[in-house]
């Protein structure tokens, strides 16, 4: 049987083939590299059958470097690296020999080698290195190249069957890039170095070398030219005319902004001279009249985007994703080794003639089972709305355009991958779409001589924005104006304004210019971009703007001294266009190194010629940025967020009173905040398609909003209605973050869980949607819980519950109030039809069907709140908040062990006897006094090595309920303050007069029955208070040396001490 060799670019590519080529038959072979396995499969090629061996590399195996006598720095000339006689090694690096021998072992086994690379100029170069390393061990191989553009089986399928040779030309473009960037880059890399770290100690601190590349200069040159002209801005003022009309539309009343034909002004005086001429009549008086002299009312459209490339996922990407451009090519990479999108590197922006529409109708079919498109694409396919996309300029004749493969849902991907996937898939289902309709008026006024326009706007048919929701085509009102009618404006002012400066470069706009500029190609612009931050040239704030680094600044302008245009586009440009003859054959690779060498020792002996005013250029930048900080950092205008309107960088505007962000081409401010730390989100309104912001407080307490929301809450009833309470003092009763947000459709929105659906049975504390901790799932609850577990629990195949502002009005009958919810239930579910038309009321016993599809309420009787409400119903009526705080002991029996005597005077009684008459002992069920105070509670105490107790544990129960009244009678009348006893087993009792109180040090009673025990002392200060209260701490910690007893000494107040000192 004949052996085939079959090699990929990734193991994961490796796999997917294997799978499908193999249908799940494959077995996997020991391989030399434990990272990149052999897969082993039957397979009838050509009605052949053939064993097939599969395995991969992980990118270039081969490295190139300078002979080891260029290691030392220091020893030569930088200039010789630019020479050709310099030579080049080539080597295998020491992480790749594992899977060099993997490929020589079975490349001895085998007669053909199949090459799966990447189809492009870096694939194929890997190819020929595969190549190389095979035909070393194997020289009568046969050689071969699959073309595919994705990994599912149609394409696997025709690329397997329609085998072709490998292009040495696009092998060769990109051996001749390699060399022509190590040359120059190491040649400029030593210069740059050597002087720069020997004249500076801030560079010679730093472990990095100061690199050079020939693309990452131009890349760098383009943030350094913005940067520049924000420094040299200046802001000009200027003066424009401003009228406003106002009408009535269904009660409504409507304000529009008329625009000036003249747009702006910079001299105010011939701006005021208009103005007068807009706002006088013939006498000159105030008298603002405007006639409309034109309408036109005519058919327009939104055309739907071109077909995917890779420059404009990487581009838009950055700007709708707000992702940076390696990590939206590192995830496409992903989603395409996964088999979900087709190949991500591709210049083409046209489906070839062989990409039938079938193809195209079958990929729009795979996704009529999403939950987020799939509406979209069964219009396209039932309705007969399929269009095939626009055929754009771009075709790079490898691969097509970038589009889905197969099916993909929200919880089978990560969340960046998922960003990418929907990004991909909604472009390519728009580009199948129809364009968007509408219908445009416009209307000119003028008041005088001077012009005014009123454009307006009615979309009639969204058709493919209704998929690309990245993209807004607003109505905007046009007032119903004829020509010939005269208007009065409501207002008209001579405005002023003033020019602002350009924005730093965004990621986006950098890719732009680069892309037209020939600046790397379409798989490598991000590389670069990625490279001047990983030098420390530039770096890129959460906006994806870019800032260059005082060191990044020095060094462009360093080489612009010398009139070099190193940092400029120009030269990298003109290398990629001879790189690209090679790639189409039209020179060798060997031409164009010589050619490009040449002018590269040129541009270096200048460099070397004048190696002292580089330097010193060098070092008079780093010393200016470093004395003054960066206009940018210093300004109170800083980059803020998306405007949802314009889809433009607002500006974050600060001072001492406010916050703000200002969209200056919208002309409108959005109130923020003013405290608090700000996080840009890349989530947006759905709304208002506003980007997020999150605002940290000083307490650590984060909380999302909306600018527009922020300040014109689309729900204000709503919202009043809620139980939201803000963290932050510096909300305006007016404002809605989003946890105030009732949108059902947001996944930032708080406001519904906040809404009270009714009063609880059992505690009637508010009843709300609530999640369970550990998975999330809805259920409806009290709020008291963990005090009341009342709930109601939803069926399974629930997805999910949202509040309405309908009442029950089953409820309302009833006399209470109940809003009604709105169920969804999973699609094709038992229960699927339920309250599909209706809101449903989910108060126990109004909807009695509720129990038949699944939902269980959790009844009042077996609930916590409802057995602590039943226990503690003997004193309800006698609560009072500052003396009861043990109500679980209101159910406790009288014990023998818990017995105890009440020790009160007159005066006690005097000052107690209106506090205590309100109560009930919930020791002994008695009325009269407290807890605190009765008879029963247990008090004992020591006198020497005795103890003894106020009652007989054998005699207490039988004589208790005979002598409790007459002793309660004898101890509140006993002016002695002396114990009585009530059995022949206390007649040991101690006078109180053994006692000092630690509430007020008296003697005679205890803390319990202090008189002072419920009057504050305010008298008090905090020290004395803090003293008096160590000193209670300290006396009871002591004991009687002579009696036993404590909180009392022998040398302070015990009795049997005075009694010995009497007797002396």
């Amino acid at each position: 049987m004949k052996q085939i060799l079959n090699v990929a670019e990734k193991p994961s590519v490796a796999k997917e083939i294997s799978r499908v080529l193999g249908n799940g038959s494959q077995k996997t072979l020991d391989s030399e590299s434990k990272y990149n396995p052999v897969f082993q499969f039957e397979y009838k090629l050509k009605q052949e059958q053939v064993n097939m061996l599969f395995t991969s590399v992980t990118g270039h195996l081969i490295s190139q470097k300078f002979d080891d006598k260029f290691k030392n720095w220091k020893s030569f000339n930088p200039s010789v690296l630019l020479d050709q006689s310099s030579e080049i090694l080539k080597f295998v690096e020491s992480d790749k020999i594992s899977i060099q021998r993997n490929l020589i072992k079975w490349a001895r086994q085998v007669d053909t080698l199949i090459l799966w690379l990447d189809c492009d100029r870096e694939g194929e170069a890997i190819a020929y290195e595969v190549i190389d390393i095979c035909r070393e061990i194997n020289k009568n191989l046969l050689i071969k190249r699959a073309w595919f553009s994705s990994l599912d089986r149609l394409n696997v399928t025709n690329a397997i069957n329609n085998l072709r040779d490998p292009r040495k030309e696009l092998s060769e473009a990109v051996e001749s890039r390699m060399e022509i960037d190590l040359r120059i880059g190491s040649a400029f890399t030593v210069f740059q170095t050597l002087n720069l770290k020997n004249n500076f100690q801030s560079l010679k601190d730093k472990k990095e070398v100061i690199s050079y590349g020939p693309c990452q200069f131009p890349t760098l040159g383009f943030v350094v030219d913005r940067y520049n002209q924000i420094l040299k801005f200046q802001d000009e003022k200027f003066w424009y005319i401003q009228p406003s009309y106002q009408w009535k539309d269904n009660n409504k009343t409507l304000t529009v902004d008329l625009k000036w034909s003249r747009g702006r002004l910079f001299d105010q005086a011939i701006a005021s001279v208009f103005y007068l001429n807009c706002t006088q009549n013939e006498d000159g008086e105030y008298d603002p009249k405007g006639i409309v002299v034109k309408k036109n009312e005519r058919d327009t459209t939104k055309i739907r985007p071109y077909p995917l490339t890779t420059v404009d996922l990487t581009k838009q990407g950055c700007r709708i994703l707000r992702m940076a451009s390696e990590k939206i090519m590192h995830t496409a990479e992903q989603l395409y080794q996964s088999g979900y999108i087709s190949y991500p590197r591709t210049e083409t922006n046209k489906y070839p003639d062989t990409f039938q529409n079938g193809q195209l109708m079958d990929l729009v079919r795979n996704q009529k089972q999403s939950d987020e498109w799939g509406f979209y694409s069964s219009n396209l396919i039932d309705q007969g709305n399929f269009q095939r996309p626009r055929a754009g300029k771009q075709d790079d004749k490898a691969h097509p355009p970038i589009h889905p493969i197969k099916l993909a849902n929200k919880n089978q991907l990560k969340p960046e991958e998922w960003k990418v996937y929907e990004f991909i898939t909604r472009h390519f289902l728009a580009s199948c779409g129809k364009d968007a309709v509408g219908a445009k008026t416009e209307v000119e006024v003028k008041f005088n001589d001077e012009s005014f326009n009123i454009d307006g706007l009615v979309v009639k048919e969204k058709n493919y924005l209704e998929i690309w929701t990245y993209e807004k085509w607003n109505d905007s009102i046009v007032p119903p104006l004829q020509p010939g009618q005269v208007i009065i404006p409501q207002k008209i002012l001579l405005q002023e304004g003033k020019t602002t400066p350009p924005k730093p470069l965004t990621e986006s706009e950098l890719i732009d210019m680069m892309n037209k500029n020939g600046i790397g190609t379409d798989a490598t612009m991000h590389d670069h971009i990625l490279t001047i931050q990983k030098r420390g040239y530039a770096v890129k704030n959460q906006h994806l703007m870019f800032t260059p680094t005082p060191l990044g600044l020095a060094l462009c302008h360093a080489y612009d001294q010398l009139g070099l245009t190193l940092s400029k586009p120009d030269l990298r440009a003109k290398m990629e266009r001879l790189m690209s003859d090679v790639a189409e054959g039209k020179t060798t690779r060997e031409a164009i190194i010589t050619q490009i060498m040449e002018e590269m020792k040129s541009i270096y002996k200048t460099v070397e010629q004048n190696k002292q005013l580089f330097i010193k250029s060098v070092g008079e930048q780093l010393k200016e940025q470093e004395n003054s900080a960066s206009t940018l950092n210093n300004s109170n205008i800083q980059p803020g967020s998306e405007c949802g309107k314009c889809q433009k960088i607002m500006e974050l505007q600060t001072n001492d009173y406010q916050r703000q962000l200002v969209c200056n081409p919208c002309n409108k401010s959005y109130s923020i905040p003013k405290n608090g730390n700000l996080n840009f989100r890349n989530e947006r309104c759905p709304l208002c398609n506003f980007q997020v912001l999150e605002v940290t407080t000083d307490k650590g307490i984060s909380y999302n909003i909306c600018p527009s929301c922020y300040n014109n809450p689309p729900y204000e009833q709503d919202i009043e209605n809620s139980n939201a309470n803000s963290e932050d003092s510096n909300f305006k009763k007016t404002s809605m973050p989003c946890y105030k947000c009732i949108n059902k459709n947001c996944s930032l929105s708080g406001g519904l869980k906040n809404i009270s659906l009714y009063n609880c049975p059992c505690c009637n504390s508010p009843i709300q949607i609530r999640e369970t901790k550990k998975d999330k799932k809805q259920f409806i609850g009290c709020t008291k819980y963990p005090d009341c577990d009342w709930s109601v629990f939803l069926p399974k195949d629930i997805l999910q519950i949202f509040p309405t502002s309908q009442e029950c009005q089953s409820c309302k009958e009833n006399n209470r109030k109940s809003l009604l919810v709105e169920v969804k239930f999973e699609e094709g579910g038992q229960y699927d039809t339920f309250c599909r038309q209706d809101n449903i009321c989910v108060y126990p016993g109004c909807n009695s069907s509720l129990k038949e599809v699944g939902f269980t309420f959790k009844e009042a009787n077996q609930s916590k709140a409802n057995k602590n409400q039943n226990s503690n119903t003997s004193f309800q009526n006698n609560y009072n908040k500052n003396n009861f705080q043990n109500q679980r002991n209101n159910n406790r029996q009288y014990s023998p062990k818990n017995a105890a005597f009440q020790n009160n005077n007159n005066n006690n009684n005097n000052n107690k006897s209106n506090y205590q008459q309100n109560f009930t002992c919930y020791t002994c069920k008695q009325p009269g006094h407290t807890s605190n105070n009765c008879p029963t509670k247990n008090a004992s105490f020591k006198s020497g090595n005795q103890q003894y107790t106020s009652f007989n544990k054998q005699n207490t129960s039988n004589t208790f309920n005979s002598n409790y009244k007459n002793f309660n009678s004898n101890a509140t009348q006993n002016s002695n303050n002396n114990w009585q006893s009530n059995n022949q087993g206390t007649s040991q009792l101690q006078n109180l007069n053994n006692y000092t109180c630690t509430k007020c040090d008296q003697q005679g009673h205890l803390a319990s029955q202090c008189p002072q025990k419920n009057i504050p002392n305010n008298n008090l200060g905090k020290q004395e208070q803090d003293q008096q209260g160590a000193e209670k701490q300290k006396r009871q910690q002591k004991q009687c040396e002579l009696c036993g007893a404590f909180r009392h000494t022998k040398n302070s107040n015990c009795q049997n001490n005075k009694n010995n000192q009497n007797n002396q």
